[in-house]
């Protein structure tokens, strides 16, 4: 069950590996950066509700569910800069 739930990882951390070197390309490391610690703050905050009444599952689904909002919030961020180029 854990693999399952933990199977969009890969995929979503291409993304945004893809996207973070966009955004360093573009020169929008601090706000890339900025970006990481609010989702690495949800994701210790959203760990600690959920490890003790869901466990494992819960953890699984914080895990991407913070790659998730990682990838939108850096592809939004990288749109906008974009916007701006053009």
């Amino acid at each position: 069950l854990y693999l399952q739930l933990l199977s969009p990882i890969p995929f979503l951390r291409a993304l945004n590996f893809g996207v973070g070197t966009m955004l360093t390309a573009s020169n929008r490391q601090v706000l890339n950066t900025r970006i990481q610690l609010i989702v690495a703050a949800f994701n210790v905050t959203a760990n600690l509700a959920v490890i003790l009444p869901f466990g494992l599952v819960g953890v699984s689904i914080v895990y991407v569910a913070s790659d998730a909002i990682l990838l939108l919030a850096t592809s939004y961020l990288l749109w906008r800069s974009s916007k701006k180029l053009a």
